[in-house]
């Protein structure tokens, strides 16, 4: 039986929400690892990446705030339909450390949104400017 959104949400489970990234892309978006923070990845999804538009959603900076990488999971299970001339990147939990610790900042005690005003970015700021 399909777990609901709710159900899945409640996991809270780093493995659960890669294995479930992974199953809905297929044959949809294409998904690559980005980077690594400790032993978690990061991913990167592209749907229609030859498009010359782009529109790009991060989700999970905080990890104390899941919805909008729940979110993300739900958007890409509709298999919505995006436009040919739209290239859409997603990257869906920007903060695996955080979330899987239910904090706000990453494994360094970091509140990733700030770190992007930084000259010299790292971590996962790095990871995602990049």
């Amino acid at each position: 039986m399909r777990k609901s959104f709710q159900e899945f949400r409640g996991e809270k489970d780093y493995h659960a929400f890669t294995d479930k990234l992974t199953t809905i892309t297929k044959g949809y978006a294409d998904i690559m690892q980005v980077g690594t923070v400790n032993e978690y990845q990061i991913f990167k999804v592209v749907i229609n990446p030859d498009a010359k538009r782009t529109v790009v959603f991060l989700a999970g900076l905080h990890g104390d705030e899941d919805a909008p990488s729940y979110g993300v999971l739900q958007f890409l299970e509709t298999k919505f339909h995006v436009p040919a001339d739209l290239r859409i990147v997603v990257l869906p939990l920007c903060n695996p450390v955080g979330f899987v610790k239910k904090i706000r900042q990453n494994a360094k005690g970091e509140d990733i949104n700030r770190q992007f005003f930084n000259d010299d970015l790292s971590g996962e700021a790095k990871i995602i400017h990049n």
